[in-house]
């Protein structure tokens, strides 16, 4: 079925004239113990935070409001980003559509910075150097050493990688790089199933996921340092019968796509979303503030959160939440030494199981448009 939809044209008016054959979304994983430690991760297998479930929570959410049906979700190997696939099908109530995972869709592999905390790096090597190493399009950040337990290749998850008696996972990567693999992989597997009429969700990574907008929106090297994906706000992409972007009129800056729910009724911008930007920045680039903000005051992209209502707290058998330590706490010495050398699959961080909640109730209604 096509539906009309409003569309910016090159001159800047809008156009509801114009149809889209399909339609594409991203979602970036929810909050993990490392994003709350403010650490480099990379493919790092960090566990999500109960706040970064409650992430996922509203992203589905969000989804439903909207009325969005998948038929696949598209994801990597990391814990982190699976977990945001489950909660936001649990949240639609679609548990039967299959999650796809493939290392192809890993974060962006950040070598020697890999649990180092950002702010630091900052103060010892430069804020301009650390938003090069994150940000820009082909300056890798320094490679780790093979001989690191911080490296993914000594996981045994990825010993598929093994050529030669090589290992194929990368020291480290610029967002060239990743744009290499994800852009493959799209090619491949993601836009052959858009093509035959598969609704599709990419549940991925910042990195990785803006390697692939990259790809897909033509956004130039330039424009690429300042495009920055907030966690768990669904981003909303109508494509053309060539798959080409065709731009919203509510596009996010540098991209043709739309986040779901911005702007708001009144056609203002969505102030959640500056917000949520505005303090991953301070938390990285500005030494003044001292405290961690992802451990205070976290805004969340949803205007009506509370209504949602509070996990449960019981576990899988009707009996109390139990297991495990303080959620996003870190055990041995990890952080008195700074950078650890935990395994890159299974860091020592204390974790638990996905927490019940109140489920999206109801059947999802069909939503027209697309194929």
């Amino acid at each position: 079925m096509m539906m009309s939809v409003e569309l910016e044209t090159a001159a800047g008016e809008v156009d509801a004239q114009q149809t889209h054959a399909y339609e594409v979304v991203f979602v970036r994983h929810g909050q993990s113990t490392w994003n709350k430690a403010n650490r480099f991760i990379g493919w790092t297998d960090a566990e999500l935070t109960e706040e970064g479930e409650i992430e996922a929570r509203v992203a589905g959410q969000l989804l439903l409001s909207q009325e969005f049906e998948f038929d696949v979700i598209y994801t990597s190997m990391l814990k982190r980003a699976i977990k945001t696939a489950w909660v936001v099908l649990d949240e639609l109530n679609q548990q039967h559509v299959p999650v796809t995972t493939d290392w192809h869709l890993n974060e962006r592999c950040y070598g020697a910075l890999v649990g180092r905390e950002k702010k630091e790096c900052v103060r010892s090597f430069g804020a301009e150097q650390v938003k090069i190493w994150r940000r820009s399009w082909d300056i890798p950040p320094p490679p780790i050493d093979k001989s690191s337990k911080l490296w993914p290749g000594n996981n045994p998850r990825y010993k598929f990688l093994m050529q030669d008696g090589e290992s194929q996972v990368p020291l480290h990567e610029s967002l060239k790089d990743v744009m290499s693999r994800s852009s493959a992989y799209w090619d491949e597997v993601i836009a052959p199933a858009i093509r035959s009429g598969k609704r599709v969700c990419v549940c991925g990574h910042e990195n990785n996921l803006r390697s692939l907008l990259k790809y897909i929106d033509g956004i130039s090297n330039a424009d690429i340092m300042h495009v920055e994906l907030p966690r768990a706000v669904p981003l909303v992409y109508h494509l053309d019968e060539d798959l080409r972007p065709m731009r919203l009129a509510n596009s996010a800056e540098h991209l043709s796509g739309g986040y779901v729910g911005d702007p708001e009724e009144d056609g203002t911008p969505h102030p959640k979303i500056a917000a949520i930007q505005e303090r991953d920045r301070k938390n990285v680039y500005d030494l003044s503030v001292s405290t961690n903000l992802e451990e205070v005051g976290t805004p969340r992209f949803a205007a009506k959160l509370d209504e949602l209502g509070r996990p449960w707290d019981v576990d899988d058998f009707g009996g109390p939440a139990g297991g495990g330590g303080g959620e996003g706490d870190f055990t041995g010495s990890f952080l008195e030494t700074g950078v650890g050398e935990e395994s890159c699959g299974t860091p020592e961080i204390s974790s638990k199981p996905l927490f019940l909640y109140n489920r999206g109730a109801g059947k999802t209604k069909g939503r027209g448009g697309g194929r």
